[in-house]
This record gives structure tokens, sequence and C-alpha cells, in this order.
């Protein structure tokens, strides 16, 4: 029987194995999609994962988290007209990006099951799901990979928000790979099996950690 830590958290491949370890942390390599992942026997608890975002300054106060926020902002609003449905997937206690959007006249709503912020209509679909620096946490990928697919419109496009991980090597000692809630890391490959599994393709943007799925 295969391990559950190594069968790949976003393909299924149960070929994986352990790329490094590093501390308390085992990072397994998917060489079929080529993502590495944190493995599930090394993951924190919900509760623990809960007060690690609950220690984060994420609100319209904090003048650079928002500046962060206006550049994924600013590509929306070149991709899609105002007053179109918008998902923030995986929104945050605060919602900061929601209240943004909103702002400029998006009909958005918020989701983010970890801060009781279920979706008000399962059977609503919307023109952009938008996961700021999310992808990087999701314990199930596949299941909310599904949820994601449901949710969206025909012709709607998802934009995702996460770092490209350096060489597998790197990663282990890399800055990004230090917060113990980070345990997906991607690459341009592995974004692009995504996108594949939503019936989409990669559109890069100016940023470089900013990818349109459409």
């Amino acid at each position: 029987m295969v391990k559950q830590d190594f069968i790949c958290r976003l393909c299924g491949f149960t070929g994986c194995g352990i790329a490094d370890i590093k501390h308390w942390r085992e990072y397994v390599f998917c060489p079929s999609c080529n993502l590495l992942f944190v493995s599930n026997k090394c993951l924190v608890s919900v509760e623990e994962e809960i007060l690690r975002y609950n220690q984060h300054n994420n609100n319209l106060s904090n003048t650079g988290y928002v500046a962060f926020l206006s550049k994924l902002k600013n590509v929306i609003n070149e991709i899609t007209p105002k007053y179109t449905d918008v998902l923030d997937f995986g929104c945050g206690k605060n919602a900061v990006l929601s209240e943004l959007l909103r702002n400029d006249g998006y009909n958005v709503h918020s989701y983010d099951p970890l801060f009781d912020m279920p979706l008000e209509d399962e059977d609503r679909k919307y023109n952009v799901i938008v996961l700021c620096e999310v992808i990087e946490h999701i314990r199930d990928l596949q299941n909310d990979i599904a949820l994601i697919k449901r949710l969206l419109k025909s012709g709607g496009k998802v934009l995702i928000r996460t770092r490209l991980m350096p060489s597998v090597t790197e990663v282990p000692r890399w800055w990004y790979a230090q917060d113990k809630t980070h345990i997906n890391f991607f690459s341009e490959q592995s974004i692009a099996v995504l996108a594949g599994y939503l019936n989409l393709q990669v559109c890069k943007t100016i940023e470089d950690d900013i990818f349109v799925l459409a």
C-alpha cells in the first residue's frame, strides 16, 4: 500500500519521494507535476494554523498590506469589467481584498471556512475567483480545485497569487517555506497542471507572483 504522505496533493501521483527533511518538516517532491509539498504527518493543527493567521496584521489600516493587495486589484481591473461577480477564496479574517474590490465596484463575496465565512449560495457561480496567498496553505488541493471548478462561470478566470519556488533543494531553506502554514510550493509546471484541471491555461502578468488562469 502506498503511504498517504507520498501521494501528490495536486495530481495524485503515487511515486513521490522525500526531497529533504529540515527540522520537523518533511518535504516531498512529485516528479509528475513538479509540486513540492510538506508531508501530512508534519502539518500543524488547524487550531495552530488559525493562531498563526491571527498574528498577521492584515487590515485596511496596514498601508503596506493594502499596497501589496493593490497590485492584485490592478490586475483584476485589467482583465474583467466592474460590477461582475468575484469570489475572494480564502479571504482571511478581515477580507481586506474583498473590501478593496467592492470599493472598485465589483460584486464580491468572501469565503473562508477557517473564519466562519461560508459560501452564501452553494449554487452561485462567479466570473472571477481569486486566491491571494491561499494555494500554498491548502491541505486538500484536489477537493478545493474541484470546488473552484464548480463555482466558476463558463469563460470565467481564476487568479492565483503565490511565490514560485526556487530549485527543490533550496526550498527547505527558502524564506517562504519558513512559515509553518505554507505547505505547497509551486513551479510554473505545477501551476500549469492546476490550470489544466480547471480546463484553463496560465497567462503571466507583470507581477512575478500573480497568475491569471483563463
